[in-house]
């Protein structure tokens, strides 16, 4: 079973728009926001001779529910905006607001946006032990839009933590099996490479390994048991899903550069000649386009380590990925 991809709401916002061209303004300090909800209207249009003796309905028109906002009330620009706006006349009154919410793993932002009115505004008790808040009600005029986009930190710890942690398999010397890189390849037998996983820390080698710089985000796989011996292979695969297709940059680092990559059976990355000089640790950015990707499942296969080298004593091997 795949892991969760649920996601809180925290680092949604609520935001107003003014000026033209549009720009938002967040408003500070939100503490709970009911989205926009939509709704539609019905009618009973039961008749004498309606069929299996079964009211019958249609619908109407369609509208939304009222949005509701409160927040810690620290009456900065944006919050007297937010007054300015409830206490306005027709059709001043009514603005273009902005909802933006995390969702799946908070590797998208779901942004909702649309036109309103203030309809409830103010401060809501002045108390000893609790902070001064404020509640908002927002009534929506006319249609609402709702887009996804790629979030900003679009970084490997997400993409590794959407993945489940991806499954793996050790092969030895052996062939992979027939297929192993497509989307639809059965890996339900495989393992979940979680041994010497460490999110965010470089420091997975010893001293005597040169370790590139990586984002601090990085998601570092190892298996103690396959990995450390040079001349075994494993094979990971971790899937992923998209509401949009985008461009995005694998950075990849490996001890003696010992990894081959694939995009939903599509190879983006293979170097048969291994790095052993100086015992680094090489770096290798891997291109992945768009057009390698569709919206919905996606999967990304690696294959770690090689049987090209032979008589080398067991040592570090791990390999390092991040998304730019």
């Amino acid at each position: 079973m795949s892991a969760s991809q649920a996601t809180t709401g925290y680092r949604s916002t609520f935001s107003v728009g003014s000026g033209s061209p549009i720009a938002f303004d967040q408003i500070a300090e939100v503490k709970s926001i009911k989205p926009v909800v939509l709704t539609v209207g019905e009618v009973e249009v039961t008749h004498l001779l309606s069929p299996n003796a079964m009211k019958e309905r249609i619908s109407t028109l369609k509208d939304h529910d009222l949005i509701e906002i409160t927040g810690n009330f620290i009456a900065d620009a944006s919050q007297q905006l937010l007054e300015q706006l409830a206490n306005a006349l027709p059709p001043q009154n009514v603005f273009q607001f902005q909802i933006t919410a995390p969702v799946q793993g908070s590797t998208l932002i779901r942004v909702d946006t649309g036109w309103g009115f203030v309809t409830k505004y103010g401060i809501v008790s002045l108390e000893a032990e609790k902070p001064i808040e404020f509640t908002m009600n927002l009534r929506i005029t006319g249609m609402t839009a709702t887009a996804y986009q790629l979030a900003s930190g679009f970084g490997a710890a997400v993409l590794y933590s959407r993945a489940g942690f991806g499954e793996c398999l050790s092969i030895g010397t052996s062939a992979a099996p027939s297929g192993w890189t497509d989307l639809d390849f059965d890996d339900s037998a495989w393992s979940v490479p979680v041994q010497n996983l460490v999110l965010g820390n470089q420091q997975v080698y010893t001293a005597d390994y040169d370790v590139p710089a990586l984002p601090a985000d990085a998601a570092w796989i190892a298996d103690s048991a396959a990995l450390h011996q040079c001349n075994g292979q494993v094979l990971f695969r971790f899937p992923f899903v998209l509401s949009q297709a985008a461009d995005f940059t694998l950075a990849i680092s490996a001890i003696f550069n010992l990894y081959e990559v694939w995009v939903n059976g599509t190879q983006v990355y293979a170097d048969p000649t291994p790095n052993i000089s100086g015992q680094t640790v090489s770096s290798q950015p891997v291109s992945v386009t768009a057009a390698l990707l569709q919206t919905g499942e996606n999967v990304l296969a690696i294959k770690a380590g090689t049987t090209a080298i032979a008589n080398l004593s067991p040592a570090p091997f791990a390999i390092a990925f991040a998304t730019a």
